[in-house]
């Protein structure tokens, strides 16, 4: 390798790393700070309206962006992708973490296996096969890091409570937005650990991976591909020894369902969202 792929390599790797690493940490500081009851914004009046009409824009920029991006993928498609990222960066940290000592100090390593090849410890998604509630929450509980999420669940929900409280004692708006809504507070990142939660209290029943997919078949194209890196390919009716089987998902299952998974994550996003449109039109004027 030379050493401009050296250097790229290393930039490559660590940028990912450090990611999962700062973003679990940033939620824990974030909590710690709002617990302490201490002002995270110490500014004057003038500076302090500049800072949440500012605040106020980017949420009405990322909601727009969020938007359009849906037009694409489905909005349900990518808040999920979205909201997954949240808790899934507890398990990449936990991953890494263990990575980092000796296995005598960590244990057993998280292994990473596509979900077609693993053999999963409790077959939560088959009606026929799932284990009771006691031993499904119990072996995620040890083995599938579910009681961080539970930790940091109640831990921010009880800062949000007494927040609340204090808040109200205090009687002033400016006091809410300096403490408890101090912006960077990230709620919807903390509370997205209801997810997982969730998922092993009542997991959704799902049939087989090749049941919702339809196969077709393809061969490449005679012609010379402009790209090498991209296999362009003719669908054909039946097969034959040039062709392969394709796998893709049925119609039906690229329709999204607004259903009780969908909605309630929804609510206190968009109560937010509302807040924070009557606060930059009370800054407006």
């Amino acid at each position: 390798m030379t050493w401009k792929q050296r250097i790229s390599a290393i930039c490559h790797c660590a940028s990912p790393i450090a990611s999962m690493m700062n973003r679990p940490l940033c939620s824990w500081i974030i909590l710690l700070l709002i617990a302490s009851g201490q002002p995270l914004i110490t500014a004057k009046s003038d500076q302090l309206q500049s800072i949440l009409f500012v605040y106020f824009l980017s949420k009405i920029t990322a909601h727009a962006e969020e938007l359009l991006a849906s037009t694409s993928c489905g909005y349900l498609a990518l808040r999920r992708r979205i909201e997954g990222m949240h808790w899934l960066h507890t398990h990449l940290f936990f991953a890494l973490a263990k990575e980092l000592v000796p296995k005598s100090l960590a244990g057993s390593r998280i292994g990473f296996i596509p979900t077609a090849l693993a053999e999963s410890k409790i077959q939560e998604r088959h009606t026929d096969r799932r284990p009771g509630l006691f031993r499904r929450v119990r072996v995620m509980f040890l083995y599938q890091e579910l009681w961080y999420h539970v930790v940091v669940v109640l831990a921010a929900a009880t800062i949000f409570i007494f927040g609340l409280i204090k808040s109200n004692d205090e009687g002033s708006l400016r006091y809410l937005l300096t403490h408890l809504l101090v912006p960077g507070a990230a709620w919807s990142s903390h509370f997205a650990s209801l997810r997982p939660i969730a998922y092993a209290l009542w997991p959704p029943t799902m049939p087989e991976r090749r049941e919702l997919m339809t196969r077709e078949y393809a061969k490449p194209r005679p012609e010379a591909k402009v790209n090498e890196d991209h296999l362009q390919l003719h669908l054909e009716d039946s097969s034959d020894g040039s062709t392969f089987e394709v796998w893709r998902p049925r119609a039906e299952q690229k329709l999204e369902f607004w259903d009780a998974w969908g909605i309630l994550p929804e609510i206190p996003r968009h109560i937010s969202l509302f807040f924070w449109v009557a606060v930059g039109l009370r800054l407006w004027q």
